[in-house]
């Protein structure tokens, strides 16, 4: 079943537009859904656990937020159980320096991350 959606263009109703009807009769498949809508991106996550939908809607609302702080938790450093040498930070900072952004030491724990996400969030 299809319906035409009309526009109002001056004193006339001008056909914009063509609906087709599911066999349900709406447009989501039967379940929960989050949409998030914000000038130029719209986002839904389908079959979502109710009891967690407010966690997944706060998560995509802060999702820039939390990758810019996912970043900074796992971005690459030396080892924290044994201190630089200045020898050995003039030469971290040189390869720092060469390999821009593709270098990678010490994976961080999974905790960092973690409480990156919960900072952002919180906020």
């Amino acid at each position: 079943m299809s319906e035409t959606i009309y526009r109002k263009v001056g004193r006339r109703y001008v056909p914009c537009a063509e609906y087709e009807y599911r066999a349900h009769g709406d447009m989501l498949p039967y379940g929960t859904h989050v949409t998030v809508v914000e000038p130029g991106i719209g986002i839904t996550r389908y079959q979502i656990q109710p009891d967690k939908a407010a966690l997944v809607a706060a998560l995509e609302l802060k999702r820039d937020q939390i990758l810019a702080e996912l970043k900074k938790a796992t971005e690459a450093r030396p080892g924290r159980d044994i201190p630089l040498t200045p020898k050995q930070a003039k030469a971290w900072r040189a390869w720092q320096d060469a390999c821009g952004s593709l270098y990678a030491v010490e994976v961080p724990a999974i905790a960092d991350a973690f409480d990156a996400i919960v900072r952002a969030v919180q906020e």
